[in-house]
């Protein structure tokens, strides 16, 4: 309990979890996607890297569909054919959206203008060996999330190693080393 100018208040306990960036086995791809949704700007996101975490592709898309559901989906597709299109065989998706993960897993009630995304990702997932997609707090998938709000114009932008900024760079570096994010709830 607290007192301020004589008043008492209960302090409100707050949860504190330690949250970083797992890196992928050998021979797989880590594949980090997000949707970003403001008043004016919507997207997604797609990040994939290695075991090393040394090789990186990411994307970063500007679009007008405006279901944050959706465009999580989409940043899932979009890491799919990322790794694809990279010679990945084996790949672990992340997402923070559970519904994404749902969606994509056929669970849940799934809205009818996700389907056509729904079929292009089973597609791209049946040209793996093995897929798996997990759940990720957000504090764990800070460079997707950077990619999602960083287009300025509608289309798709692939982004190679020579473009990045330092704060990009930054989100890179903190999970190779392992930074510890924490999330309070």
């Amino acid at each position: 309990m607290s007192t301020i100018f004589g008043m008492h208040f209960i302090e409100k306990s707050t949860s504190i979890q330690e949250v970083r960036w797992l890196f992928p086995s050998p021979g797989w791809l880590k594949a980090n996607s997000d949707g970003f949704v403001s008043d004016d700007h919507f997207g997604y996101g797609a990040l994939i890297r290695d075991h090393h975490e040394d090789s990186f592709e990411a994307l970063s898309a500007r679009t007008r569909a405006s279901s944050i559901n959706l465009l999580d989906l989409k940043g899932v597709v979009a890491v799919i054919k990322l790794s694809i299109v990279h010679g990945a065989s084996k790949v672990w998706s992340e997402s923070d959206s559970i519904t994404a993960i749902s969606w994509s897993q056929g669970r849940g009630s799934i809205p009818w203008y996700s389907f056509r995304d729904l079929r292009e990702l089973h597609n791209l997932v049946g040209q793996l060996q093995l897929w798996k997609i997990s759940h990720v707090l957000r504090e764990g998938n800070n460079a997707a999330d950077y990619l999602a709000a960083a287009q300025s114009e509608i289309g798709v932008t692939r982004i190679r190693p020579e473009q990045v900024n330092d704060e990009f760079l930054e989100h890179l570096s903190d999970d190779k080393v392992g930074k510890v994010q924490l999330r309070r709830s």
